[in-house]
């Protein structure tokens, strides 16, 4: 794997996990991948680092950091849809700030 784990913080100021991927070369334009209901997992690492390969910046955000999985092992019935969006500009705004984006 290319990336690493790091921690970035909300407008709000809580912490969340996300998983970065640095471009080949140094230096590239930023993306935000988004999760599906299962959360980061392995493969969401491997996207980033293919992404990554092609000179992207990559991030992967945990944006249900605040919230349980449900009875069926999934976060779909208790992903709160604001942090969902709050995570993700956030990130945005991290990568936009990067040295290497």
């Amino acid at each position: 794997m290319n990336g690493k784990t790091i921690e970035l913080k909300d407008s709000q100021g809580n912490a969340y996990q996300t998983y970065l991927s640095m471009p080949r070369g140094g230096r590239g334009p930023g993306i935000v991948v988004g999760l599906d209901i299962h959360g980061l997992r392995p493969l969401y690492h491997e996207i980033a680092d293919l992404f990554a390969e092609q000179g992207y910046l990559v991030a992967v955000p945990d944006y249900f950091w605040d919230v349980k999985r449900g009875e069926d092992g999934s976060f779909r019935t208790t992903l709160k849809f604001p942090t969902c969006i709050e995570v993700t500009k956030s990130t945005m705004s991290a990568l936009k700030s990067m040295a290497e984006c």
